[in-house]
């Protein structure tokens, strides 16, 4: 997630980010339905925090503080990235 959601992003990064933490999220809510524990319960909540950080950083459109979003990304870099 650091190479996807962290201090310097694209709005395609943030994506393909954003899709690996539903993945997460949704795996450990089935782990936790089978074994609710306090570490299933943590790993729950945690993906569920990633993920809502990241929504938060996609729907942030203005670069501010430590945080850089890389809007000059080409299409050919997209094209790659998600090749």
């Amino acid at each position: 997630m650091w190479d996807k959601v962290g201090i310097v992003r694209t709005p395609s990064e943030l994506d393909s980010g954003i899709r690996e933490l539903e993945g997460m999220v949704k795996e450990a809510e089935e782990l936790f339905e089978v074994v609710k524990s306090k570490e299933s319960t943590g790993v729950r909540d945690a993906s569920m925090a990633g993920l809502e950080v990241a929504r938060a950083a996609r729907a942030n459109e203005v670069s501010k503080g430590t945080h850089f979003i890389n809007m000059s990304e080409t299409v050919e870099q997209v094209v790659v990235q998600n090749a």
